[in-house]
């Protein structure tokens, strides 16, 4: 007998491998492993693009409100005069480069310190840059008024002269008579914007028409934004609050104290696997769902006016 044999036996049965199954086994609890990581990773980086895309639209509502806001909220203020009444305008039809006027006095009518039109530019004769149109059944939202600083008389530039009597919306190089000199009057910019949703193709925008030195230019708020729209608080018995907010063709003779601003921002990119079926309704608004792939957010703000009682 082959005692060396029988006494390596043991040794060679302890040095054996793993079996067919116990492989297998250890494969799929492998894979099951790998399946479990990887969904975790895709549920986080989905729940961080989300997030990332909303706070991204949530940032351009900030800064298009942080453009708009302070605009409206000084509309009709024209200097040592407050509210729209006894201001002139003494600026000549034709004195601004692409007005979108066309009648007289359309640049001071400080009696429309605010103004807001429906898919449409409201009479005045105005066109976006080009390659853009105005988006169909948004609002077009005007701000008139004087700059919040006083400054020198400039020949380049339209401006208001006022006192604590009167204000005159002026161009030249001396200012109307009959405000006196010195502490009794002041002289500011004119400050005249138009707020509207422009398209080009794909692209949506939040553009304005804004006056610079004696021309209307027209230049991008910032991109993204679908769709603008907007209602006014009118003062109907004379305490200066709202009692109402109204459509902005519905105000008639009441004055205007305060606006509501809603903004639809749009996600600049394509979502895959998302599909946008939300149904918005909001002012006078009611858009359909777009069934694409771009999230999108509405914002809005109310906004008081300093300067709307005289």
């Amino acid at each position: 007998m082959n005692f060396a044999i029988v006494r390596s036996a043991p040794r060679r049965a302890r040095m054996l491998g793993l079996s067919l199954i116990e492989l297998m086994i250890a494969l799929l609890i492998g894979l099951l492993l790998i399946a479990g990581a990887m969904t975790v990773y895709m549920n986080s980086r989905n729940s961080y693009r989300t997030t990332d895309v909303a706070a991204r639209m949530q940032e351009t509502a900030r800064y298009a409100f942080d453009v708009i806001e302070p605009d409206v909220r000084l509309a009709g203020f024209w200097g040592m005069k407050k509210g729209p009444a006894a201001v002139s305008d003494l600026v000549p039809f034709g004195s601004v480069t692409g007005n979108c006027g066309n009648v007289n006095g359309w640049l001071g009518d400080a009696t429309k310190y605010l103004g807001a039109f429906d898919s449409s530019w409201g009479g005045m004769v105005c066109t976006p840059t080009t390659g853009w149109t105005l988006a169909a059944n948004t609002d077009v939202l005007l701000v008139r008024r004087a700059s919040a600083e006083t400054t020198a008389i400039d020949t380049n530039k339209i401006q208001v002269q006022s006192n604590r009597a009167q204000a005159s919306v002026f161009t030249g190089a001396t200012a109307p008579g009959g405000y006196g000199t010195g502490a009794a009057a002041e002289t500011h910019d004119m400050v005249m914007n138009v707020y509207y949703i422009a398209t080009s193709g794909t692209q949506v925008s939040l553009r304005r028409k804004t006056l610079r030195g004696k021309t209307m230019v027209d230049e991008e708020v910032i991109p993204d934004v679908q769709d603008l729209q907007v209602q006014f608080g009118i003062d109907a018995d004379g305490d200066g609050a709202a009692e109402k907010y109204v459509n902005p063709g519905s105000v008639g003779t009441a004055t205007v104290v305060s606006a509501r601003i809603w903004l639809l921002i749009r996600s600049s990119d394509d979502e895959q696997g998302f599909k946008n079926s939300t149904n918005y309704q909001y002012a006078n608004a009611n858009i359909a769902a777009a069934n694409d792939k771009r999230r999108r957010i509405l914002m809005s703000k109310t906004i008081q006016i300093r300067n709307a009682q005289s």
